[in-house]
């Protein structure tokens, strides 16, 4: 399938959570968060990704949009858009509403639009459609929910809480059922490579991401099914509040992913 490798990316760099903001009513406006990252694979630039978030009120909307750089780019041009839309439980659950892929990979487009009826993901649109991929039935896709809206509560939580809440989600993105687990390394400094806050001391949460349904009908690779263990930093940065510094992830093909921010982070009303 032509987005297989953009989904790749997807689940890769979604939890940074950084995200083109999706607008509220001009009457009611939510402040935006805006930010640049930069992904490195193997010590080499692939992606920036220009992000924003709005999250209040009880609710919250969020995009991101990507393009490959550096030699990721020159020999393999592609881009990605992410959209998620939702809401918060009083008890502070997320309940999203909508989740929207689109990019642009290998020379041809792809989408995915999906929404939730009730706790039921329902992918309405996919193009162009993949016959080679396990189906995941309903009654293991109930109570899944994307990875835009996973960051959104982790993002929610940190702010209020200052730790990472152990906690593990199940995780849908139209194609592949993963589960993602959670827990606070406590704080510390940051690990070198970032100089705008270096020094400062920032919140380490572990995560353990894999994928448990949703494989190609052919693969028989056993490295997709295995645990992929990262790390995500957090940082209470002027202005902003607390927002993802750096992220690494150990992804069983793309091997070692590490993203920092580009710059202070832009807060707007």
């Amino acid at each position: 399938m032509a987005g297989t490798v953009g989904l790749k990316w997807c689940s890769a760099f979604v939890l940074l959570g950084l995200l083109c903001g999706v607008g509220r009513a001009a009457a009611d406006p939510l402040p935006q968060t805006a930010a640049r990252y930069d992904v490195f694979v193997h010590g080499l630039r692939a992606m920036v990704l220009d992000a924003a978030y709005r999250n209040g009120d009880g609710r919250y909307a969020v995009a991101v949009e990507g393009k490959t750089s550096g030699l990721v780019g020159l020999f393999l041009p592609g881009n990605l858009h992410l959209r998620g839309v939702g809401t918060f439980t009083p008890a502070g659950a997320v309940q999203p509403a909508l989740y929207d892929s689109a990019g642009r990979s290998h020379h041809q487009n792809w989408l995915l639009d999906m929404v939730y009826k009730g706790a039921l993901p329902v992918v309405q649109r996919q193009q162009p459609p993949d016959p080679q991929r396990e189906d995941v039935p309903d009654q293991a896709r109930m109570g899944a929910v994307d990875l835009l809206a996973v960051f959104m509560q982790l993002l929610s939580q940190v702010g209020a809480t200052q730790r990472c809440t152990d906690a593990t989600s199940r995780i849908f993105d139209g194609e592949r059922l993963s589960t993602l687990s959670i827990h606070s390394a406590g704080w510390g400094p940051l690990p070198a490579g970032f100089v705008e806050t270096r020094g400062k001391d920032s919140l380490k949460c572990d995560f353990v991401f894999q994928q448990v349904q949703g494989f190609k009908l052919s693969s028989k690779s056993t490295a997709l099914r295995k645990p992929q263990p990262g790390h995500v930093w957090f940082q209470n940065l002027p202005g902003v509040g607390m927002a993802v510094v750096r992220l690494e992830l150990e992804h069983p093909k793309m091997g070692h992913i590490v993203l920092t921010l580009n710059a202070l982070p832009q807060r707007r009303d």
